[in-house]
């Protein structure tokens, strides 16, 4: 079905955070989020300024380091969706943040030993944790949530989200860059992870759906098994274009610093604050979808935000390389192509948002309850896909010539054609 507040007709709840049905859940996802970006990013910041001997040895890690987080998707996806089906989620919530406790003990201990495959390591486990942590959140909220609350929940979670990599990303970065500061990272994560146990502890009972569910622990079988009950259910539209758009997220994102490097001359700070306005304006149209669907059909917000995602690519596509280098925060406003470079990139964020949080929300309204955790591990094998398909699309279109700028108009014309297809799409559940 889809999540229509047609004139009004549905009340609209304004407190979820204060209510103990949302809060938790929230507060607990918050601070994962955080400590994923602040160890990933304080890694990327050690192996290119203190750890890596040359430039490709930095490349190398980097890469190394995103395939360790990503991989935990494809291997453990399949049985995480089934263990969130069969056991109750406030409870196995609990169990994946204790984990993440370990876990950042075992990353404060690689710091102090500064071993690379150490931190590498740690980094997959958070992967891991990650993998089951989010089918258990996603088909829970819809236990703990009203169907009208549901849309206002998934805006809070994907706003909360993007706030949270945006400051544990710079935390991250900010405490690794200094020397001094840098003892910090260990026992930050190891904070943060505590107290996000502690908000798990306050997530109300959500039970079982599936108590007779029999785990199977065979990788192909289940990642199959995981993609026909998407089928079954008919969410596998749903899944491909919410996939689009986190392949989109990851593209722009990974080329932001250097497209900033070559189209505006910028450094690493003024790079960082790009990054910056990509967040915060994905969480600000997160939560601006829940107002703009009082009045209109979510499905419809998603495919205005969508098409106009691809005007402000095709912005970005055409801003010209300056001649004169805006290499600072304080000279970006001070010229043309920078208010550009803001307008167009927070834009193409806001409308991120808009697009992306009723297809949260209308997949976990359509997915049968019994299955629900087992489709939201379907999405997260397909975003893999996506996101890994989508980089060595990346990497063969730059190496043939192409440049950034041209990458991005590129993905807008081909977002054009998508939009079109979820045009189709709303058509035929209308």
């Amino acid at each position: 079905m889809d999540i229509t507040n047609n004139k009004g007709a549905v009340t609209k709840q304004r407190f979820l955070l204060l209510k103990r049905r949302f809060g938790p859940l929230f507060a607990t996802q918050f601070l994962g989020a955080f400590n994923d970006n602040f160890f990933k990013n304080a890694l990327i910041v050690l192996f290119t300024f203190v750890m890596a001997s040359s430039p490709d040895e930095t490349l190398v890690l980097i890469n190394l380091a995103s395939a360790l987080f990503i991989l935990p998707f494809f291997l453990f996806s399949p049985i995480a969706g089934q263990l969130a089906d069969k056991y109750e989620k406030s409870s196995l919530i609990q169990y994946i943040k204790l984990g993440e406790i370990v876990i950042m003990v075992l990353a404060a201990l690689s710091l102090w030993l500064e071993s690379v495959y150490s931190m590498l390591f740690v980094l997959f486990l958070l992967g891991t944790q990650s993998t089951f942590f989010g089918p258990t959140k996603y088909s829970l909220l819809p236990q703990h949530l009203t169907p009208e609350e549901l849309l206002d929940g998934n805006a809070y979670v994907e706003g909360g989200t993007f706030l949270a990599i945006l400051m544990g990303t710079l935390f991250g970065g900010w405490l690794a860059a200094d020397s001094v500061s840098r003892d910090w990272l260990g026992y930050g994560g190891v904070f943060i992870a505590l107290i996000g146990w502690l908000a798990s502890r306050g997530i109300p009972n959500a039970p079982s759906v599936a108590t007779d569910l029999r785990l199977d622990w065979n990788l192909y079988r289940g990642i199959l098994g995981l993609l026909a009950e998407a089928k079954s259910a008919k969410v596998n539209s749903i899944i491909a274009y919410i996939s689009w758009f986190w392949l989109l997220g990851a593209l722009f994102l990974t080329q932001l610093a250097p497209w900033a490097q070559q189209t505006l001359k910028a450094d690493g700070r003024l790079a960082t604050l790009l990054i910056a306005i990509f967040s915060i304006g994905v969480a600000v149209g997160s939560v601006w979808c829940s107002y703009l669907a009082e009045k209109h059909s979510s499905l419809k917000v998603a495919i205005v935000g969508g098409f106009a995602m691809s005007i402000f690519a095709l912005w970005m596509a055409l801003i010209p390389e300056q001649t004169v280098a805006i290499n600072s925060i304080q000279n970006l406003p001070q010229s043309l192509a920078g208010w550009s470079v803001i307008m167009s990139l927070g834009g193409l964020s806001v409308c991120a948002g808009l697009y992306t949080v009723p297809l949260y929300t209308l997949l976990q309204s359509d997915s049968p309850e019994s299955i629900r955790s087992r489709i939201i591990a379907a999405l997260n094998v397909t975003n893999s896909f996506y996101i890994f398909g989508g980089s060595i699309l990346a990497v063969g279109l730059l190496s043939v010539g192409l440049s950034i700028s041209m990458l991005f108009g590129f993905l807008g014309l081909i977002n054009i054609i998508v939009m079109l297809m979820l045009c189709s799409y709303a058509g035929r559940r209308a």
